[in-house]
């Protein structure tokens, strides 16, 4: 993958917080504050299915959430998250 520019690193950071703004309803609640997420109503077979996961399930899936075999949007929030935030190679500070 091609270095990221400064140009091409504001356009991702950008991208990056949009999709952060667009989806706020998702990761801001804080959990354990909330007996059910307010999200939770509007994606009811998401959170029946993150619900019924145990905890070694989430922690084993904690590195790879895109590889998820998840309920609708799950996959493809995590797909686009995934390509948010990769950088790709950085040059180092001599310019090379």
């Amino acid at each position: 993958e091609p270095f990221l520019t400064s140009g091409d690193l504001l356009i991702r950071f950008q991208a990056l917080d949009g999709f952060l703004l667009q989806h706020q309803d998702l990761w801001r609640p804080r959990p354990f504050h909330h007996l059910q997420l307010p999200w939770e109503s509007q994606l009811p077979e998401l959170a029946n299915w993150l619900r019924g996961r145990s905890l070694e399930q989430a922690e084993a899936a904690d590195n790879a959430p895109y590889q998820l075999a998840a309920p609708a949007p799950f996959a493809e929030l995590a797909r686009q998250a995934r390509e948010l935030s990769a950088l790709g190679e950085l040059p180092n500070a001599a310019g090379t």
